[in-house]
């Protein structure tokens, strides 16, 4: 196995990051770290990084592989401990955006039965205008109506702690 040559470049946060090189080829291939490159690219990363995943556009039709996405397989206490550091993402939950979630028990392609592991898939995809419109629309109304509810509340306490 070749070692695959490293370049290194300084991030904005002033720390060196090999990057993989493209093999120079007649063909365009993909770009891939060795382990060592990888390992360094992963020691070297900022902890605790925002995670920001591109939406998958509204309507999108086809393949989703080449869009932001996170995949998860293992067994339930495995991915239940990845998952305990991805909360970030549950923000993503919203008026504007929704999250794609699939998480199952394996399945053996041949037989159908069931495997001793899971999968767990994580997306997240833009809603439509309508669905923007009507969050807007229900959230509007449930605000209005927690600070109906809130002012009549205060105004019971008020009440009470004059008697």
């Amino acid at each position: 196995m070749t070692k695959q040559r490293i370049e290194y470049t300084e991030e904005s946060y002033g720390e060196m990051i090999p990057q993989p090189i493209r093999k120079k080829t007649g063909k365009i291939k993909a770009q891939s770290y060795c382990k060592e490159a990888f390992i360094n690219h992963w020691q070297a990363l900022k902890p605790n990084q925002d995670i920001f995943p591109m939406p998958i556009a509204y309507k999108h039709e086809g393949s989703t592989y080449d869009e932001d996405s996170i995949r998860i397989t293992g067994s339930k206490t495995f991915i239940d401990s990845v998952l305990s550091h991805l909360k970030q993402l549950l923000d993503n939950e919203n008026d504007d955006t929704r999250l794609q979630l699939v998480y199952k028990e394996s399945l053996d392609k041949e037989s159908g039965q069931p495997l001793n592991s899971w999968n767990c898939y994580i997306q997240v995809h833009e809603r439509g205008q309508e669905s923007r419109m009507m969050n807007a629309f229900i959230r509007g109304i449930k605000e209005k109506n927690f600070n109906k509810y809130r002012k009549e509340a205060e105004n019971m306490m008020q009440e009470a702690m004059i008697q």
